[in-house]
């Protein structure tokens, strides 16, 4: 309530708001089940609550994720570095038919970038109503680091 009363400011929606989360589920029994916290699953207000709440965290990984942001793009390989200066001099040279085939062929099946380039990172959030997922091009370590920062914040 903390949280939506820095969002809303109208004290008869706040107050219908809380009436509503402690209001508790009949159950088909007719039992009254008052619940312990956060809003009943599928209650008409669980998308706003979401989106205000989540509004915060919104904000946290736009920020985050322009901290995060390294480099412009990864560098070579340097296996594939090398296959690609061999197949240059082999064209220079005037290698044979099959010697160009054998580099060209080695050079496909060479990884073109080096996936664990330390000056290359990138951190992607994507969110859909309440659900999130948070996508990280870096090492173990920073995804831990972020993970338990999220955590704390929600």
């Amino acid at each position: 309530m903390e949280k939506i009363s820095k969002q809303i400011g109208d004290p008869r929606y706040l107050e219908l708001l809380s009436k509503f989360l402690n209001a508790g589920i009949k159950t088909s029994e007719r039992s009254l089940i008052k619940p312990d916290l956060g809003t009943p699953q599928g209650g008409i207000l669980s998308p706003i609550l979401a989106n205000i709440i989540l509004h915060e965290l919104d904000s946290y990984m736009d920020k985050t994720e322009l901290k995060f942001r390294k480099g412009v793009t990864r560098k070579q390989h340097p296996a594939y570095s090398k296959i690609k200066h061999l197949r240059k001099k082999a064209i220079l040279s005037r290698a044979s038919i099959s010697e160009l085939k054998y580099l060209l062929k080695q050079q496909f099946q060479t990884t073109m970038v080096d996936y664990r380039d330390p000056n290359f990172r990138r951190l992607m959030y994507i969110r859909y109503a309440d659900d999130f997922i948070i996508l990280i091009e870096g090492t173990v370590n920073e995804a831990h680091m972020i993970k338990n920062n999220v955590k704390e914040l929600l």
